[in-house]
């Protein structure tokens, strides 16, 4: 999977957005997502996005395998971003960046400047 994931990264990098090699591509990717990391996931969703070719069964398994990637806020936003751009609703997605948000603003309100809880 990591030959087709430099491959169509390259690929989109270098605007050359071929759909049969991205088509030839998403099986075997999409077969690998849970053995991939974020940053591989991120990087093969935005070049899919950035060429604009929606491979539903890659797509869906990107979207289900996030939340147990442990994705940063910030990744999970740059994630979303690139599924939106191909049109592709990910609500299981969409809610763990809602969760992980809520987290985040519940544990800065309830510190102070010094960093002890209130």
């Amino acid at each position: 999977w990591s030959a087709w994931r430099m491959l169509v990264c390259s690929a989109a990098d270098a605007g050359v957005a071929h759909q049969q090699l991205f088509s030839v591509a998403a099986p075997g990717l999409a077969a690998n997502v849970r053995h991939m990391g974020a940053r591989d996931v991120l990087e093969v969703c935005a070049a899919y996005a950035a060429c604009g070719f929606k491979h539903h069964g890659l797509l869906n398994e990107f979207a289900r395998f996030a939340p147990s990637m442990g994705l940063k806020s910030g990744e999970a936003r740059e994630l979303q971003a690139s599924l939106e751009r191909l049109g592709f609703d990910a609500p299981l997605l969409k809610r763990y960046r809602e969760l992980q948000e809520s987290l985040s603003e519940s544990s800065a309100e309830g510190l102070r400047g010094d960093g002890y809880a209130r």
